[in-house]
């Protein structure tokens, strides 16, 4: 994950995801915090498989909706903008809201790849 989310992609994700469920947030803010210094410490699929299981508490009640999803993802390179479509199930009715965020959050952070076709 790492290999292309610099510590500031990662914050702004954290950012993002507080807005998600923000009755929730003091529940998962404190377990994002964390995430973002194993990150940094110990970046890799272990991180992504600990910040998938903080995900699923940001919504429990719809979490086996998104989870398969997510467990899927954290298992091989991150791609965000699956992470981004991944998210925006998580809380419908705010999607408006954030959904743009994570749109742009993504477009930023994907790989670049120098032979795409113009």
């Amino acid at each position: 994950m790492s290999a292309f989310l610099s510590v500031a992609s990662r914050e702004e994700l954290v950012r993002i995801i507080r807005q998600i469920n923000p009755g929730q947030a003091s529940a998962y803010g404190t377990s994002l915090d964390d995430w973002l210094r194993l990150a940094d410490c110990a970046p890799g699929l272990g991180s992504l498989r600990v910040l998938a299981g903080i995900l699923k508490r940001v919504n429990p009640p719809v979490a086996e909706l998104y989870g398969p999803m997510l467990d899927s993802w954290s298992t091989r390179p991150a791609n965000c903008y699956a992470l981004a479509a991944i998210l925006k199930m998580v809380n419908p009715p705010l999607a408006p809201a954030y959904g743009p965020l994570l749109d742009a959050w993504a477009r930023r952070n994907a790989p670049r790849h120098d032979c795409d076709a113009a």
